[in-house]
C-alpha cells in the first residue's frame, strides 16, 4: 500500500470571511484520483459549514471532530489543528496512488 497522499488543506481564521484551499496534487488529474480529491475538498467545505455552526453557538471552535458530530468520507482523515484566532485543517487521503 502506498503512503497516505496529503491532498488538501484549509485555513480558516475566525476573523476571517474566507477560507483558503491548497492543493497537493494536480487538479486535472483523471481516473480514481480525481474522485479521491472532490470527496477530501467537500469533506473540507462541510466541515467548515460544521464548524461555523458550532462557532455561532458556541462562540468558539471544536476542539475534535467528535465535539461537532463530524465524519468525513470513509478514507479521508481529517486533522484539525486549533489556533488562537481560529483553525487548520488537513485532509489525508490513505488510498490516494503516489
Amino acid at each position: 500500500m502506498p503512503a497516505p497522499s496529503t491532498v488538501a488543506v484549509i485555513l480558516v481564521s475566525s476573523g476571517s470571511d474566507r477560507a483558503s484551499t491548497r492543493h497537493g496534487r494536480d487538479d486535472r488529474c483523471g481516473g480514481p484520483e480525481a474522485r479521491y480529491l472532490a470527496a477530501a475538498r467537500s469533506d473540507l467545505r462541510n466541515l467548515v459549514t460544521a464548524e461555523e455552526g458550532y462557532f455561532a453557538d458556541s462562540v468558539r471552535y471544536s476542539a475534535s471532530l467528535k465535539q461537532i458530530g463530524y465524519a468525513p468520507t470513509a478514507g479521508v482523515t481529517i486533522k484539525v489543528e486549533l489556533l488562537a484566532d481560529g483553525w487548520n485543517a488537513t485532509a489525508t487521503i490513505a488510498q490516494a496512488p503516489g
